[in-house]
């Protein structure tokens, strides 16, 4: 049988996604590491982006659709709810994180640290000022989404919890992280509960410099 091949950067929130949902399922497979638009993604993702997997003549692009095909193609415990209201519940934090926390907690405030942009080379400020303020009110939101289920999709973890914790991670690593998680409680308990998985741990990325 042909061994799966993840494409993409280890320190990307959908890379670690897709590199968990492997991992819970106890599917063997192969990272082939490399950043957006290297060689390897631009044969299979149309815009270049990553993570992109190929197994045998089957390959497939995009996060959801890879961890949809992991899930379903393999053996192992299911990443989804069977309860239909839970199952509506993961999708909508999926599509939640995908358009408004990726780009707040990630794009708008985690890269501004890893990858500074200001004058001589320093983070700018005001970006990561304006991030701040948002992610409040995300965690807020999630403390809500948390008050009485052990994960978000219900009583189970699910693939709303493998595409959230990568982006909480990456989060919790940077300056204000600690501050930040610390008035979410409920937050915080969660991703403690993940922290113990063996397909977090297992996927833990380089860290990043700050």
């Amino acid at each position: 049988m042909p061994v799966l091949e993840i494409i993409g950067a280890p320190h990307s929130n959908y890379v670690r996604t897709v590199r968990m949902a492997a991992e819970e399922k106890g599917v063997s497979y192969n990272l082939t590491p490399c950043p957006p638009h290297c060689p390897e993604s631009d044969a299979i993702h149309p815009f270049g982006k990553i993570p992109s997997m190929r197994m045998g003549d089957i390959e497939i692009f995009e996060c959801l659709g890879i961890v949809t095909y992991i899930d379903a193609a393999f053996d192992g415990p299911p990443l989804h709810p069977d309860n239909v209201v839970e199952l509506a519940r993961m999708y909508q934090w999926i599509s939640t994180f995908n358009e408004v926390y990726v780009q707040t907690m990630i794009r708008g405030y985690a890269l501004e640290y890893i990858f500074p942009k200001g004058e001589n080379g320093e983070p700018r400020r005001g970006n990561i000022d304006s991030a701040i303020g948002k992610i409040h009110h995300q965690l807020e939101v999630m403390e809500i989404g948390l008050w009485d289920r052990r994960f978000l999709a219900g009583g189970n973890f699910s693939l709303a919890d493998m595409f959230a914790a990568p982006v909480l991670s990456m989060v919790g690593k940077m300056p204000e992280g600690e501050s930040l998680l610390s008035g979410a409680p409920n937050v915080r308990a969660w991703m403690d509960k993940i922290g113990k998985r063996e397909s977090f741990v297992k996927t833990e990325p380089p860290r990043p410099s700050t």
